[in-house]
């Protein structure tokens, strides 16, 4: 990252960007540090403590942004902000599970988990790469001003519903391993999740979305107003991440690294198209693009998401209590998460 510096600057016109990129990056380190400890702490199931250091370094990271932008640093307290967030996790997750790795890295034992590993990795690219090329069109074709209003708008929308995801991802993935081969119950199991996220979180969203033009200027200040109707249409587009996260809770817990590889580029490339044709209408012709293509995505879910229950032994009907024929042993779960899908729309 340090050598894209010049790049970065040159690709957004922004001879600032360069060196704010650089001495972001140094951070990501401390993400590398932290990620083996924390899906230690998964495994222990202690989530309690992932979420409050989570939820801790957030706040600590927003205060020392606040800090020095009072101060008079301008764009470098948001580097700062990132940099304590990390510290924070960093240090909070390393505590939590009180080991520091002293031997010496083994490639022979890296490589056993190198099949299953490397999907996942190229998996989670693909979805970085469609999460942030929104705000990456919009900074190089719109502007820094309309990027920074899709940029607050974004968080405010997405944060609150990713912590509570997240949490509920480092849970069910455990669980849903260990009921692999318990069809009903696995069924049983991802139904009752995928009803209490949607209960949870759809009276909020949609009061969130009525009150956007009054909720945004009184979190984050009168001068983000514009970023209002970037809030509302990326709200409703965040509700649609339950469904995404049963997907790839689905694929992970059954070992089905080629699938779940299959559907994040399928993802990645729909969601670049409508970022691509959005973008005409500017930073919220791309909030409507993402908005479409998360419905799409997730109709396309209800479709996929019975041959990805199918290497469970699922019998019978919750409704009427009579086998399932056939190939058929994935319509109880296209029909449950087609009326999931419901809610969305």
């Amino acid at each position: 990252m340090l050598g894209a510096s010049p790049l970065i600057s040159a690709f957004y016109n922004e001879p600032r960007a360069g060196a704010v990129a650089a001495i972001a990056s140094l951070f990501l380190i401390m993400t590398g540090l932290t990620n083996v400890h924390e899906a230690l702490l998964n495994r222990q199931m202690k989530f309690g403590w992932v979420a409050t250091i989570g939820a801790l370094g957030m706040a600590l990271g927003f205060l020392a942004s606040l800090i020095a932008a009072l101060w008079g640093a301008g764009y470098w307290s948001l580097v700062l902000g990132f940099g304590v967030q990390q510290c924070v996790s960093l240090l909070g997750v390393w505590l939590g599970v009180g080991w520091i790795p002293r031997e010496r890295p083994s490639f022979k034992r890296l490589f056993h988990f190198y099949k299953f590993g490397a999907a996942i990795m190229a998996a989670e690219s693909a979805t970085v790469m469609a999460r942030e090329a929104d705000s990456v069109l919009i900074g190089r074709y719109v502007g820094a001003a309309p990027l920074g209003y899709y940029d607050r708008g974004n968080k405010l929308a997405i944060i609150p519903i990713q912590r509570i995801i997240l949490c509920c991802s480092n849970c069910c993935c455990r669980s849903f391993s260990r009921l692999n081969e318990e069809g009903e119950r696995y069924r049983y199991a991802y139904l009752h999740v995928m009803r209490q996220l949607m209960l949870v979180l759809t009276p909020g969203v949609v009061a969130v979305r009525v009150t956007a033009p009054v909720l945004t200027p009184f979190v984050l200040g009168d001068h983000w107003a514009p970023a209002a109707p970037v809030f509302a249409w990326l709200t409703l587009a965040a509700l649609h991440r339950p469904v995404s996260m049963s997907m790839d809770l689905l694929f992970i817990s059954q070992a089905r690294m080629r699938d779940y590889l299959a559907w994040s580029a399928f993802s990645t490339f729909t969601s670049l198209a409508a970022f691509v044709v959005g973008l005409r209408w500017g930073a919220v012709g791309v909030c409507g693009g993402l908005r479409a293509q998360r419905s799409f995505r997730a109709h396309a879910r209800a479709l996929v998401v019975g041959d990805a229950a199918r290497s469970h032994p699922v019998e019978r009907s919750v409704s009427d209590g009579r086998p399932l024929r056939g190939g058929k042993r994935g319509s109880l779960w296209r029909g449950q998460l087609g009326a999931a899908v419901c809610v969305l729309q």
